[in-house]
């Protein structure tokens, strides 16, 4: 089976055009005995948009939406089938979305309309982890996020406690993919983080959590419609709102090419 892989904020995928099992998701993302990612894009013809995308975790469980895989995506279709309409129409488990890309330095600059946020049962919620006190708010990007706004400032081990302590035992109910905020410069419109995907564990980014983040502070009336960068711990990327919908942009690369025997242990 022909195999592309990408990435984008460290984010890293194997774009394939067949679908693929369970298991066999779980052998190929392994970074140990397989090619290693965290997750498995595949590629299948839709009768709604240009191209259609199923997201496949590295536990071999399915994803509804992934923003940096979705521009990843966007790069594949470019760059390995030669599709050249721009703006892409993707249909996804969240339904079809828009994504434009514009040449760059290192291949393209990705623009991902990631859709409308939804909030989660309520608003703004406190609560305490591991001695720090917190507030949080629960928001759907198509995946269900909480996104933690400690009230102090933490370092990076504190974080991931907290998102190691809230992402199964929260007042949601289920797992979730959990954002803990490290840091906001309103001055330079920056926002620093940490994030712990679900079916993936902590990864150097994920691009519907930044969009959860940038909703989260919307509500909380810290931004509005204004452009801000959010550094993952895999890179920057940046994002706005437009229309009540959170766009974000940055640059996917892509890493190699490949073949891998299928059933292989």
């Amino acid at each position: 089976m022909k195999f592309h892989k990408y990435q984008a904020l460290g984010n890293d995928f194997i774009i394939v055009n067949e679908d693929v099992t369970s298991k066999e998701a779980k052998t190929i993302c392994d970074r140990h005995f397989g090619v290693g990612a965290d997750g498995i894009l595949v590629h299948y013809k839709s009768q709604k948009a240009d191209a259609g995308m199923k997201i496949i975790n590295s536990d071999g469980s399915l994803a509804v939406m992934c923003g940096n895989g979705l521009r990843c995506f966007c790069s594949y279709l470019v760059n390995d089938c030669d599709l050249s309409k721009n703006p892409i129409l993707v249909e996804t488990g969240r339904g079809v979305l828009e994504v434009s890309y514009k040449k760059a330095e290192e291949g393209f600059s990705v623009e991902a309309n990631l859709g409308k946020p939804e909030l989660m049962n309520g608003g703004f919620f406190e609560f305490s982890s591991n001695g720090v006190d917190c507030k949080g708010v629960g928001i759907s990007m198509g995946n269900p996020h909480l996104v933690v706004f400690p009230l102090t400032k933490i370092n990076e081990r504190q974080a991931k406690e907290i998102a190691d302590e809230v992402q199964k035992n929260n007042r949601f109910g289920i797992e979730l993919n959990v954002e803990v905020v490290t840091g906001i410069d309103k001055m330079s419109r920056s926002i620093s983080m940490i994030v712990k995907e679900r079916g993936a564990g902590f990864t150097l980014g994920c691009g519907t959590g930044g969009a959860a983040i940038i909703e989260g502070m919307n509500i909380d009336g810290i931004i509005k419609d204004d452009l801000w960068s959010m550094t993952f711990p895999g890179g920057t990327a940046q994002y706005y709102i437009k229309n009540g919908e959170v766009i974000m942009t940055g640059i996917p690369k892509k890493v190699f090419s490949g073949q891998i025997k299928r059933g292989c242990p």
